[in-house]
């Protein structure tokens, strides 16, 4: 049950037909893996709070990716920058040398959001949604990578279409924060149970347009990761 407190900080999604009251309670109930390396990731984080995403889990290589993440302040309270946003979130800090077992991480969270293969490896093994963007330049690809199931690619399904390295966009900001709003979307719409964007898709976007363009990624039925999962 909201409190009176929480109708008024959720009033503007609760109004919407999608949410309601019975969505934000599953928002505030829901659990969120994110991986912190860079832009894109922090200001996904930062709409994630703000939609009231109840426990944000924060892994990353080093604490100083971490705190890069959350504030540019780099002050010793800003793991906190969430919490001070939206005191309904809890934040959960993973560095690596503490986690032992991806997989073990993973299954604490209904959906993670990172560019780890690792933890895209460790989704696969324990059946949770791996959303994942790819930002290069003024292009961007996001996908929501299920390959557990039977006709869902997974990330090692997918060919680069991005280069490895690209020259800096004078756009660059832009594009972080508006494919750090693509991922928080398509986080909220799974947690809600809503229509997400097909797992046989990625959405691909281009700097300063906008431009937008869903394009098919097959499932190779020759994968060695994914191919194995399914058919255990």
């Amino acid at each position: 049950m909201l409190s009176d407190e929480q109708i008024e900080r959720y009033s503007r999604q609760i109004i919407l037909p999608q949410v309601g009251g019975k969505g934000q309670e599953k928002l505030l109930s829901a659990k969120v893996l994110v991986y912190a390396s860079g832009a894109v990731h922090a200001a996904t984080l930062h709409y994630l709070a703000a939609a009231g995403v109840g426990t944000l889990g924060v892994f990353s290589e080093a604490r100083d990716d971490i705190l890069s993440a959350l504030s540019s302040l780099q002050d010793s309270d800003s793991v906190h920058v969430l919490t001070r946003l939206n005191p309904d979130c809890t934040i959960i800090v993973h560095e690596a040398e503490a986690v032992r077992s991806p997989r073990r991480l993973v299954e604490a969270y209904d959906v993670v959001i990172a560019d780890s293969v690792e933890l895209h490896d460790a989704c696969l093994q324990a059946h949770r949604p791996f959303v994942y963007a790819q930002i290069a330049g003024e292009e961007a690809w996001l996908a929501v990578l299920r390959g557990y199931e039977a006709d869902a690619p997974c990330l090692r399904c997918a060919p680069q279409i991005l280069p490895a390295t690209a020259a800096v966009s004078q756009h660059s900001a832009i594009g972080d924060l508006f494919v750090g709003a693509q991922l928080a979307t398509e986080t909220v719409k799974h947690l809600l149970g809503m229509p997400c964007s097909p797992v046989t898709h990625r959405l691909r976007f281009h700097f300063p347009s906008f431009q937008c363009a869903m394009e098919i990624m097959d499932k190779s039925p020759h994968c060695l990761t994914c191919g194995i999962v399914v058919h255990r």
